[in-house]
């Protein structure tokens, strides 16, 4: 009988163990890093030819206070939107090329609130609200020949919005949206007259990895 009960316990204490390490704490803290693209608009009263899209990257680091609310600082490079200038042609090396105007935003770092709300097993949905500060460039190229004009730092609010899946306890799987609203790009005055500051709005769509220490 003894052995019985012997048998019987070292079960239960196997399973609840097993239980243990399969209900991780979802308190703590985290990293991660997530690859995509830009989509940007400019409110542009300089030129009229747009690129709006290019590569962005951001890299987080955070900590969840529970189940549904956490809190996460991250830095990502929004990319550039170049814009030819209207009838503007520049000599490169003695060949004519045209002229373009770039905004680059770089260097942007974000402070947020992000709240998580579970869907299903492994999976949830979550949304951030928070403050960014970009480092935004106006730079001129012509004939794979640039150079930046002026830069300035902006501040303003981010949103976004994802889904998190959780590969192993440790280890998730990340696809999000991001909003930085009213990015500016800084003004620049010549002899031949000024390019005023313009204002647009960037996305980030990224995918991404993070790991839960």
């Amino acid at each position: 009988m003894f052995k019985q009960i012997s048998i019987f316990s070292i079960l239960a204490l196997s399973i609840a163990s097993m239980g243990a390490n399969a209900a991780s704490p979802v308190e703590g803290f985290y990293a991660g890093v997530g690859v995509g693209g830009t989509y940007t608009k400019v409110d542009n009263s300089n030129t009229t030819e747009r690129k709006e899209s290019d590569f962005g990257y951001k890299i987080t680091g955070g900590y969840r206070l529970n189940k549904n609310v956490g809190l996460e600082l991250a830095y990502a490079d929004l990319g550039k939107v170049s814009a030819v200038a209207t009838n503007a042609i520049a000599l490169v090396n003695n060949v004519p090329s045209a002229l373009k105007g770039t905004y680059r935003f770089k260097n942007a770092y974000t402070a947020s609130i992000v709240g998580t709300l579970p869907l299903a097993n492994k999976l949830e949905a979550f949304g951030r609200l928070g403050i960014y500060n970009v480092q935004s460039e106006l730079g001129l190229e012509a004939g794979g020949v640039s150079a930046t004009l002026a830069k300035k730092h902006y501040t303003g609010a981010n949103v976004g919005l994802g889904l998190n899946y959780e590969l192993t306890p440790n280890l998730n799987l990340k696809g999000e949206w991001e909003s930085y609203t009213g990015v500016k790009t800084p003004s620049y005055t010549t002899t031949a007259g000024t390019i005023s500051e313009d204002k647009g709005d960037v996305n980030l769509f990224t995918a991404g990895l993070s790991y839960k220490f």
